[in-house]
């Protein structure tokens, strides 16, 4: 009998080493994003929400919290009236997604929704109004973007930036 009690320990010792062999060794720990898969979802922006940042797709998907920092640089940072978040479903309202441009320039860091306006990596901020085309503006922005000063604060009204400081 105290043989099967050796042999009973020695099988669990074994299979404790195992698992921890096992996960150390051919268990891959998964960050919020990896993107040196081609075939990975199509991130586009990063969502302020509850006290974290989110990674969103695409789709308007809330996929996960940022725990690589690295990805503030290659992502923008969009503000959401938290009206248009939803929580249950862990999704941006499509009607406010439609809101959201399409291509956002590299030089865009933030654009905030709740307060019309937005940041450049320059940190200049540049004030819009709520009927505001993004993509026209954009173009315009890529000409003079060498031209804003760095801390600046901007409005653009009737075609024109204005500078305010």
């Amino acid at each position: 009998m105290d043989n099967y009690r050796y042999y009973f320990l020695w099988v669990i010792v074994f299979l404790i080493l195992f698992i921890g062999i096992y996960n150390n060794f051919h268990l891959k720990k998964i960050s919020a994003i990896d993107f040196s898969h081609k075939n990975s979802i199509a991130f586009k922006f990063i969502l302020p929400y509850k006290n974290n940042l989110w990674v969103v797709s695409d789709s308007g998907k809330i996929i996960d919290i940022v725990e690589d920092y690295k990805v503030l640089k290659s992502l923008p940072i969009i503000v959401v009236p938290e009206e248009f978040v939803d929580g249950y479903f862990g999704k941006i309202k499509q009607d406010f997604l439609k809101k959201i441009p399409e291509n956002i320039p590299s030089f865009v860091y933030e654009i905030n929704f709740n307060e019309n306006y937005m940041v450049l990596n320059n940190n200049a901020r540049i004030y819009f109004n709520e009927n505001f085309d993004f993509q026209m503006y954009f173009e315009k922005l890529k000409i003079v973007y060498n031209y804003i000063e760095p801390l600046g604060i901007y409005y653009i009204s009737d075609e024109m930036l204005v500078k305010a400081r």
